[in-house]
């Protein structure tokens, strides 16, 4: 439908070099922990034009909760009534994140 718009998967697609629209997806993030009933596991999709970011989405398969964005706007729990941001801006440095993994085994 959109042949003019490249595609950048987990198992195929590319970078794309030339300036347009790309879709990123990532249909199960957290393989593992879905197949064995943990939380964790996400299905994301995302759309670059010219590189930039256009919208997102990423659905929590355990808590059934959606989280959408857009470029310009803040991210929201898809769904909530009150529009409700889902998750307050930050500007701290990337080199200031944490990540906490807990396998439950």
């Amino acid at each position: 439908r959109f042949p003019g718009h490249a595609f950048l998967g987990e198992e195929e697609g590319g970078p794309n070099g030339a300036l347009g629209w790309q879709w990123i997806v990532d249909p199960i993030d957290g393989t593992l922990n879905y197949s064995t009933g943990l939380a964790g596991a996400t299905c994301s999709i995302a759309c670059l034009r010219d590189g930039q970011p256009v919208v997102g989405a990423i659905a929590d398969l355990t808590a059934t909760m959606v989280y959408r964005a857009r470029a310009g706007t803040r991210t929201i729990l898809a769904g909530d009534a009150d529009g409700e941001t889902a998750a307050q801006p930050t500007t701290s440095s990337a080199g200031a994140a944490r990540i906490f993994l807990e396998f439950g085994w």
